[in-house]
Formats: structure tokens, sequence, C-alpha cells
């Protein structure tokens, strides 16, 4: 085995035992960083904004997708956690493509990614546990649900330019517009 070899191996291992001795600890960061990001995004809109809560609701959908992640961290019940999914990839990992990256947009990118990093979080406890069926079970009652709430949250965006206005991210107001046929 060359050096070079040897390193990568030894890399690898290292990354893989890390995340097995402290995977926990990792948890608990993604989750108060999480609860943190949408503790702000709830006060911005709700406290400094002024949405309804109805409006939030719909523009914020991060929040109540983070919220279903925290329930099944909290709780150690990962089919609550992989039925997150569905809604963090979309509104978190989309909203990595949708928002633009300067000015204010970038306090809710920093959520968005860590959104993803929940994502990620659960895959790799999935795999490391053993807990496919499980997670498979979560995921599925996710995506129904995420499949059940987009429309209306599609649609009560675009038939509100009046909040995406208020949100101040000139790429989001354009892809909205753009949806919308102006």
């Amino acid at each position: 085995m060359s050096c070079t070899t040897t390193l990568i191996y030894i890399r690898e291992y290292s990354m893989k035992e890390f995340f097995i001795n402290h995977y926990m600890k990792i948890g608990w960061a993604i989750a108060i960083l999480n609860l943190i990001m949408i503790i702000n995004s709830t006060w911005f809109f709700l406290g400094m904004l002024k949405f309804s809560v109805i409006a939030w609701l719909y523009f914020n959908a991060c929040a109540p997708s983070v919220v279903i992640y925290l329930v099944g961290f909290f709780s150690g019940r990962r089919e609550i956690m992989a039925a997150s999914m569905p809604s963090l990839f979309f509104f978190g990992g989309v909203g990595l493509f949708v928002f633009s990256w300067s000015g204010t947009s970038l306090v809710p990118q920093a959520g968005h990614i860590l959104m993803v990093t929940a994502i990620v979080y659960t895959a790799m406890v999935t795999a490391m546990e053993k807990i496919w069926k499980k997670t498979l079970t979560g995921f599925i009652i996710g995506l129904v649900f995420f499949a059940i709430f987009l429309p209306f949250q599609q649609r009560y965006v675009k038939e509100h330019p009046e909040y995406v206005k208020k949100l101040g991210d000139p790429a989001f107001e354009e892809l909205i517009n753009k949806n919308r046929g102006n």
C-alpha cells in the first residue's frame, strides 16, 4: 500500500469514526443552529414584516419543516426526522437556488444550508443505525404531507405579491412574477 493510499484510508476511517463517536453532539449542534434560524426567521416575518400567521406559514415554510425535524430529533423518533426530509429538501435545498446570495438574503441562505445539513445528518444516522424501514416509512408519510401542502403554499405565494415585495429579494420577486405571468 502506498503512502497516499494509506493516508486516504486513515482519513476516511477517521471521519467515519469521528461521526460514530460524536454523532449525537453533531446532531445537537445541527438542531440548535436550526432552532436559532427558525426563531430568527419567525421574528423577521411576524415581528419585523408584520406578516399574518397564515402568510408566515406559507412564505416561511422552512420553519414548520424544521420544526418537524426538531420534534423528531428531540424525541429520538428517527421516522419523524425522516418525515421532514422532503420539505427540508424543497424549501431548504431548492431555496439555495431560488433566493439571491447578497444582502439580507444571506441570513435565510444560511438557514437553507442548515436545513440541507439536517437532511445529510438524518441520512447518515439512518445508515449508521441501519433503520431503513423506519426511515422509509417516515419519508413516505412526509412526502404525502408535502405533496398535499405544496400546491396550497405555491398558490398562496403567487396570489400575494404584496408579501413577495416586502421580502425585498429581487431574485425571488422576479421568479414569482415570471411564474405569475407578469
